[in-house]
Parts: structure tokens; sequence; C-alpha cells
């Protein structure tokens, strides 16, 4: 049984121009988060998706910044197209889990933030 899709084909594209993780790092995370923008308005409804948004939102954003200052950075400095990539996934799946294990401070926290935003807004 083999995959579908080709892997190491991938890999090999990314080894060979690593400027493409650099455009990912750039372009590629806010297309994703508009994306999710757009799935996550069909459900938003559900009792979870606050949080959801919350912990996606979060370490999509972080990771886009920090993850293109990185990019750019190591790009200059010559690394080879895998290792940013092997580093841009520790950065985003770093910030994923700290954004899970913190969610609930995080959902207070941004619920704050948006009520004062509201209220100064409102005076």
């Amino acid at each position: 049984m083999e995959f579908s899709f080709r892997f190491y084909e991938i890999f090999k594209t990314v080894e060979a121009n690593p400027m493409l993780m650099v455009m990912w790092a750039a372009f590629g995370v806010p297309l994703v988060m508009l994306v999710f923008a757009f799935v996550s308005r069909l459900y938003r409804k559900l009792s979870f998706q606050k949080k959801l948004n919350t912990i996606i939102f979060l370490s999509l954003g972080v990771s886009w910044i920090l993850g293109f200052i990185i990019m750019i950075t190591l790009f200059f400095a010559e690394v080879s197209g895998i290792k940013l990539l092997i580093i841009w996934l520790v950065i985003y799946f770093s910030l994923l889990l700290f954004c899970i294990i913190h969610s609930t401070e995080l959902s207070k926290l941004t619920t704050h933030l948006l009520k004062e935003k509201s209220n100064k807004q409102k005076k």
C-alpha cells in the first residue's frame, strides 16, 4: 500500500528552493487564517467555538509573525530548506501546545481585551 500523496517530492522541492518556506511564513499562514475564519463563521453557534478560535488564531498569528522573522533571517544565513521546514513546524506546534495548555486564561484575556476595546469605542 502506498500513499497517494508524494511527501518525498515536497521535501525535495523545499530543499531545492528554501524561499518557499519564507513565502509560506509570509503569505501561507494568513491564507490559512482566512480560510479558518470562513469555516469558523459556519460553526459559530457551537459551545466550544470561542475556545477553539482563541487557540487556532492565537497560535497561527504568533507563528505568522515570529515564523516570518525567523524564516527570513535563517534564509539569508543560507540554512537549508528542510531545516527551515522543521524549524517552522517546531515553532508552530510549540505555540499550539502553549495555547492548548493555557486556553482558559487566553480566552479570559481576549474577552477582557475585547470588552475594554468596545467600552473605549462607546465613550
